[in-house]
């Protein structure tokens, strides 16, 4: 009885070791396959995207180490460029940085650089749809897609016929804001359109209702650099384009 428990006992104990030396050798050629760069900083981003009331919101976060350097995003809109910028994540700021844009109809996506020599991909992204007031969203580690050039939406025949100057473009404190039509000083077109602009990253910073056929838009808060605009008129977008300020 105790030779046979014995016995078991040594057999156990040699397919252990066995299974442990294969578990070694699995591991080491693991190692082999995904060798880490001595260069990468330990950095590992990672991007998500939320919708809440009329934005979407991109959360980039850095799960690793402190960034060696500063790197950037694109946010992708239907294919085409919206906006871009850069961002630097370490523990001193929190190793998080949000990033709002409208939320229009659309499919939206956002792709944060890794480090360059990160072991496993070069982009962290994350995608957001947008239709018919309903929301799809989902992350992946797609292309950094390499297109650059800007839409209007299809608007309606009044919308067609009204077309709306900035001046001065370069700015300083003010910006008029003027209309072509008359009739867009019609009570029944009043708070129909709505002026947008944003800094180089994407984030709101003027909502204007233009509800005169010229307005005026105190720009003292702004700091020099360039920046984007877009008129909408219900879930159109009417004009878009860039201004300067001085």
């Amino acid at each position: 009885m105790y030779n046979s428990i014995k016995g078991l006992s040594l057999w156990h104990a040699l397919l252990y070791a066995f299974v442990l030396l294969m578990c070694n050798l699995s591991i080491a050629k693991e190692n082999k396959f995904i060798e880490l760069n001595s260069l990468w900083d330990g950095s590992e981003i990672r991007v998500q995207a939320t919708h809440s009331g009329s934005e979407i919101i991109f959360t980039i976060s850095n799960l690793g180490s402190d960034m060696d350097v500063a790197r950037s995003y694109e946010i992708i809109e239907d294919d085409l460029n919206f906006s871009q910028g850069n961002f630097n994540l370490n523990l001193a700021n929190g190793n998080e940085v949000t990033v709002s844009i409208p939320a229009n109809e659309g499919i939206y996506t956002l792709n944060a650089e890794q480090h360059p020599d990160h072991p496993n991909e070069e982009f962290a992204s994350a995608t957001i749809e947008i239709f018919n007031s309903k929301i799809a969203s989902s992350n992946s580690t797609d292309s950094f897609l390499d297109t650059a050039t800007e839409y209007i939406e299809e608007p309606n025949d009044l919308n067609e016929e009204i077309e709306f100057q900035f001046s001065p473009n370069p700015f300083s404190a003010h910006l008029q804001v003027s209309a072509n039509k008359n009739e867009f000083i019609n009570q029944s077109y009043k708070n129909d359109y709505t002026l947008n602009i944003y800094n180089a990253q994407g984030v709101l910073l003027i909502e204007q209702d233009l509800i005169d056929v010229s307005t005026e838009i105190s720009t003292q808060k702004l700091v020099p650099g360039m920046y984007f605009y877009r008129i909408f008129s219900e879930e159109y977008i009417i004009d878009t384009g860039q201004l300067l300020k001085n």
